[in-house]
C-alpha cells in the first residue's frame, strides 16, 4: 500500500515521547514523577468507581457540551462570584482541560 507524501511531515506526540522516556527513567531505577499524559498509575478510589457505575447503568452517557453542562458552569460562576467578588454568570465560563 503506498502512503501519499505528506504523511511523513506528521509529528510524534511530544506528550506520549515524554511518557515513554518517564517509562525508560524508571525502568532504569531512577525515581520519576511523570505528569506527561496525566494517567494516574493508582486505582480509581471506591467513590468514583461506584458513581462511574451508576452513570453508566443510567444510560447517561452521551458527551457533555464543548463548553461544560450548564449546571457546572452555573456552580463555578457562583464560586467565583462568592470568592472573588466580582459577579460572574454561567454564559462566561468555560469548563475545559
Amino acid at each position: 500500500m503506498r502512503f501519499a507524501r505528506r504523511i511523513d511531515r506528521i509529528e510524534s506526540s511530544i506528550t506520549l515521547a515524554l511518557d515513554e522516556r518517564a517509562k525508560a527513567m524508571r525502568a532504569a531505577g531512577r525515581d520519576v514523577v511523570s505528569m506527561a499524559v496525566g494517567e494516574p498509575d493508582f486505582p480509581a478510589p471506591a467513590l468514583v468507581q461506584a458513581a462511574a457505575i451508576e452513570k453508566v447503568r443510567s444510560g447517561d452517557v452521551r458527551y457533555t457540551p464543548a463548553a461544560g453542562t450548564p449546571s457546572l458552569r452555573k456552580t463555578v460562576a457562583e464560586h467565583l462570584t462568592r470568592t472573588r467578588g466580582t459577579p460572574y454568570s454561567a454564559e462566561e465560563v468555560t469548563i475545559c482541560h
